[in-house]
């Protein structure tokens, strides 16, 4: 089994398509956003993952 580490997280407003920014723009913020909380930078990361409930 692989070790996981939850290091940040960023969210971000969500609406109806076609209402706010497009998605890939949302996730480039919200990753950002948790890159950041966690005190990283991208080539720190090997994998991430996005979702919403």
């Amino acid at each position: 089994m692989s070790h996981v580490v939850v290091a940040g997280v960023g969210m971000v407003k969500f609406a109806k398509p076609g209402t706010q920014k497009p998605y890939r723009e949302m996730v480039k913020d919200a990753v950002g956003d948790a890159l950041a909380d966690a005190g990283l930078v991208y080539t720190d990361v090997q994998q991430a993952f996005a979702a919403y409930i």
